[in-house]
Formats: structure tokens, C-alpha cells, sequence
């Protein structure tokens, strides 16, 4: 699943709902938000539409 840094959800201004915890391969817990609805991403010409976590600093 896509997660976008804070800042750059602010930035955009997407909205989160929920703060599950995320469990990281290291053992590292972390709470992140879970966008509300799906997002659209552009890369090189191509598109996808994904749901995405908000997470770090």
C-alpha cells in the first residue's frame, strides 16, 4: 500500500480518517492515517488510482 510522508498530505490537503498502528518488518510501531477515499498518482504519463497511508514526519 502507497504511504505518503505527513508533509505532503498537509501540502495537498488530504484528509485522513482513523489512526491504525503499522507494524514494520524491524519491529518498529508506528500510528498512521489512512486517507479518506482514494487518491490518483501520475508517473511518466501513466495513472493509478490507490488507497494510501499517511505516516512519518
Amino acid at each position: 500500500m502507497l504511504t505518503i510522508p505527513q508533509s505532503v498530505a498537509e501540502a495537498l490537503g488530504i484528509r485522513t480518517l482513523g489512526q491504525p498502528i503499522a507494524h514494520y518488518a524491524n519491529g518498529r510501531e508506528e500510528r498512521v492515517g489512512v486517507v479518506a477515499g482514494a487518491i490518483m498518482i501520475e508517473c511518466l504519463g501513466r495513472q493509478t488510482i490507490d488507497e494510501a497511508l499517511v505516516g512519518g514526519r
